[in-house]
């Protein structure tokens, strides 16, 4: 080890041991993250933990602690496979749900890391409790949900759904570290919808939780296509073709060139023994669609117009 180094780690301690004896010199709070992230730049464990034990006695909801406790257990849970194992995903979606040509088939996404169970738990707790105590700090929660999306936890559902429901509350007034605001408009929706497709595409969760989480947004932002087209999946998936009708017709008007709005309107129609209007709207599905997309609509078509 270098001079500097050994320099920076002496000073470290120092600072450690004036933590322990003087603590109202970091009452603030902003000298213990510099001092940890000193000790995490030079990946000594030991005095990490105890500056994040001397942080957390005096400070025990600050939202930067549970930030800093969360990343050290959710990096002690880690741990590289020797074994790269794969789970299936849908890697090529036809654009209407009822196409099961070869194009909607299944790849593999692969598992290089396995997460220890109890340091896990112990990231989750920290981000929970700062959570608790510190609702608008956005990081915290987006933390949580990818933590939770990483180790394929289902129940990541209700955080999405809970931070969707404090937003309602906040207005979207959020915060970040050092509790400066954070604007969510063109950053929140994007990270959501991210989610949301890798929820569906490794089947983590069913249509249902992506319904409520699709209906959750629509509360906040009506006008969210994508979202419209995961309501209206959810509700064709349950066969509620009436109600998906009414999404799907939405998402066409706000966006009125969607092969997934326009296409799926044609389906709901076809279920609710709607003839006419469905040969209606496959054949404007036609007029955007790749040769694949059209020949199932001429199929549908044929087998509407026969009847």
């Amino acid at each position: 080890m270098g001079i500097a180094s050994m320099n920076m780690k002496t000073m470290i301690k120092i600072f450690t041991v004036l933590l322990i004896l003087v603590p109202a010199i970091f009452a603030s709070g902003q000298p213990l993250k510099e001092l940890y992230r000193e000790t995490v730049a030079l990946k000594d464990t030991a005095l990490q933990m105890q500056i994040l034990a001397g942080w957390e006695e005096m400070r025990p909801s600050d939202p930067e602690l549970c930030l800093a406790y969360a990343e050290h257990y959710y990096n002690q849970s880690r741990r590289k496979r020797a074994k790269i194992d794969s789970i299936p995903y849908i890697g090529v979606r036809a654009t209407l749900l009822d196409d099961t040509t070869p194009r909607s088939f299944p790849k593999f996404f692969p598992i290089k890391v396995d997460y220890l169970s109890a340091p896990f738990a112990q990231a989750i707790e920290y981000l929970s409790r700062g959570i608790a105590a510190n609702p608008d700090h956005i990081d915290l929660r987006l933390l949580k949900i990818a933590y939770l999306l990483n180790n394929r936890t289902p129940s990541l559902t209700q955080d999405i759904l809970d931070l969707l429901t404090r937003a309602k509350l906040n207005k979207n007034a959020w915060l970040v570290q050092d509790s400066l605001p954070w604007d969510a408009q063109d950053t929140l929706l994007p990270f959501l919808q991210r989610a949301m497709r890798h929820m569906y595409t490794t089947q983590l969760v069913g249509h249902i939780d992506i319904g409520k989480i699709a209906a959750a947004i629509l509360e906040q932002y009506p006008s969210h296509h994508q979202s419209l087209i995961e309501l209206g999946r959810s509700y064709y998936l349950s066969h509620d073709f009436q109600t998906a009708l009414i999404h799907f017709k939405r998402a066409e008007e706000i966006m009125p060139h969607s092969l997934q709005a326009i296409g799926h309107i044609a389906l709901c129609y076809y279920y609710l023994g709607e003839p006419t209007n469905s040969v209606i709207y496959f054949h404007k599905f036609k007029e955007f669609a790749d040769e694949d997309d059209r020949k199932f609509a001429d199929d549908r078509i044929a087998e509407l117009q026969n009847k």
